[in-house]
């Protein structure tokens, strides 16, 4: 019950590459929804984030794994794909441990029991159990985002433990807004050369269009995770949009909108013109189809008597 975006761009000559992720604050713990002051991003690397949705527990176990791996194990240049990739193992390890806790624990096993055993079980027993191991499901997701020295990068991790590049449409979305959000980012033709001012404005926009879904939060996080240059002047790093920043964007956003409205007004009493005329054309149409049908009466003329002749006096 959120929703989590990003989306990445500015891809020209000499440009800064950029990725901006945005998020709500509703946090979902089972059947508990609530909004504190806490924000579902996390900064897993210098220009490396980690944006959380479903379930909560997941993450709270998740994440800090992750950012012992990259502190006890940092990865060659901090990729943004290895970095993913390790947030999906963690993800498939802990997703595998809620699973024997909850299918195969009552039943006085362990994961090791199960596989190593199966020869004193039943083939009904073992294709049962598998089947329920294999249909366990955790319901969450995670965006991991940034940019390295190979260009911006945007990965969903998604049950079972998997790591899903995004890196094609240069956005992607998560959570119970992800469709409004994505549908969109999808009108706006978005792409990789958007600029800076173009990509901010998306991704706020479609978390407000977001909004619209059922637990979706009304406060936002934004951050900017910006690529350095050759230019010493155009500094790289992870920029966190500040509270009057955001009213700005917040004013300029609804300032869009109320013009969107003003514009869908205009063009409703345009349609209402434009419906008068059809319904007269339409209204013409029908007298002129029912002349065309109407039948000729019959001719009762009685026939005209004959002239007498010249010679009828005789």
């Amino acid at each position: 019950m959120t929703v989590c975006i990003a989306a990445s761009g500015n891809i020209r000559p000499g440009a800064p590459p950029l990725v901006i992720v945005a998020a709500d604050r509703m946090i979902t713990i089972g059947d508990i929804e609530y909004e504190p002051d806490q924000t579902k991003s996390v900064l897993l690397a210098g220009q490396t984030v980690a944006l959380l949705a479903g379930e909560m527990e997941t993450h709270a176990v998740v994440c800090p794994a992750v950012q012992d791996s990259l502190t006890t194990n940092p990865p060659p240049g901090f990729l943004n794909k290895t970095i993913a990739e390790r947030y999906a193992t963690e993800f498939a390890f802990y997703r595998r441990y809620v699973a024997e806790q909850e299918i195969l624990m009552p039943l006085g096993l362990t994961a090791d029991d199960f596989l190593t055993r199966q020869t004193a079980m039943s083939h009904e027993f073992v294709r049962d159990v598998a089947n329920k191991l294999l249909g366990h499901s955790i319901d969450s997701q995670a965006i991991i985002a940034g940019v390295d020295h190979t260009g911006p990068h945007i990965f969903k991790i998604v049950d079972p433990g998997v790591a899903k590049s995004f890196d094609t449409p240069c956005f992607a979305a998560i959570g119970t807004g992800s469709p409004h959000a994505e549908s969109y980012l999808m009108t706006t033709g978005f792409h990789k050369n958007f600029r800076p001012s173009q990509i901010l404005y998306a991704v706020f926009a479609a978390k407000m269009k977001a909004e619209i879904a059922s637990g979706v939060g009304s406060q936002t996080d934004l951050l900017i995770i910006r690529g350095g240059t050759t230019n010493p002047l155009v500094r790289g790093g992870t920029f966190i949009v500040g509270a009057t920043q955001m009213q700005r964007l917040r004013s300029i956003y609804e300032k869009q909108q109320t013009l969107v409205r003003q514009s869908e007004m205009d063009a409703i009493e345009e349609m209402e013109a434009l419906m008068t005329e059809i319904a007269d054309k339409s209204h013409q149409s029908d007298h002129a189809a029912q002349a065309a049908n109407v039948p000729t009466p019959p001719d009762n003329t009685p026939p005209a008597a004959p002239e007498p002749s010249g010679d009828s006096g005789r």
